[in-house]
């Protein structure tokens, strides 16, 4: 019998694109992805999904091309795509190799079932089975639910940076930032005709998380240029 094989893509994003795109080839491949963080370009993370050979074409193919270009044109790097023929007991098991215990707060730790830790004095153990993606507990969001959860906070909450702003007020920002000359004019809402009356301020507020956890979330203008920041350094 015919071993199976599958076709694996490899695709190499900058390490705070690591969400975005590991949702997009989620989404992509109707599958999880592996997230590698290990031997990779510097300021990179590795994204590999899997499609079986009859699901993966020219299209396919495209499609990828075209998102890395996309990235391309925010000058965001490192960027790169590989594809290769696998067969099956090649990726079935090994991906569980890149999933290790991981301590994300002072008490919490995160760990898949088939790696044993032992807990140490004040340690909270969390068992997590990631299937085919897990995540990291790094990125900022991430920690904040597990600092709720480690405070046993319950309830709906909006998880924003703090402020308010339209995308016009964004925009200008990001220009200013960036040292770009360029006018913004702004527009009502109204002009785009939309089926659903929109309302004139619905800003989402993260005053009552921040209340709970007696802490001070960055301001949105904070957000961006920390996140140019980075940009420019990777």
């Amino acid at each position: 019998m015919a071993k199976e094989t599958w076709i694996e893509v490899r695709v190499i994003v900058p390490a705070r694109m690591a969400e975005e795109a590991s949702l997009f080839l989620t989404d992509f491949s109707g599958r999880g992805v592996i997230i590698e963080e290990e031997n990779v370009p510097a300021g990179g993370v590795v994204i590999r999904a899997y499609f079986q050979p009859e699901e993966y074409g020219d299209w396919q193919r495209q499609e990828l091309q075209d998102y890395l270009k996309r990235l391309s044109s925010y000058e965001l790097y490192p960027l790169g795509l590989e594809v290769r023929q696998v067969a099956e007991e090649d990726w079935a098991e090994a991906w569980k190799a890149h999933f290790k215990p991981l301590k994300v707060t002072d008490r919490l730790v995160i760990r898949p079932p088939w790696e044993e830790y032992a807990a140490q004095p004040g340690e909270t153990v969390i068992t997590i089975y990631p299937g085919m993606a897990f995540g990291t507990g790094r990125h900022a969001s991430t920690l904040l639910c597990l600092k709720a959860l480690e405070q046993g906070v319950t309830g709906l909450y909006h998880l924003t940076n703090s402020g308010y702003c339209s995308r016009y007020e964004w925009a200008r920002t990001i220009l200013h930032l960036k040292g770009i000359d360029k006018f913004v004019k702004p527009v009502s809402m109204d002009v785009f005709n939309l089926p659903a009356k929109r309302p004139k301020f619905s800003a989402m507020s993260n005053r009552l998380i921040a209340d709970r956890l007696n802490i001070i979330l960055p301001s949105w203008e904070e957000a961006v240029e920390r996140f140019l920041k980075e940009e420019r350094s990777s």
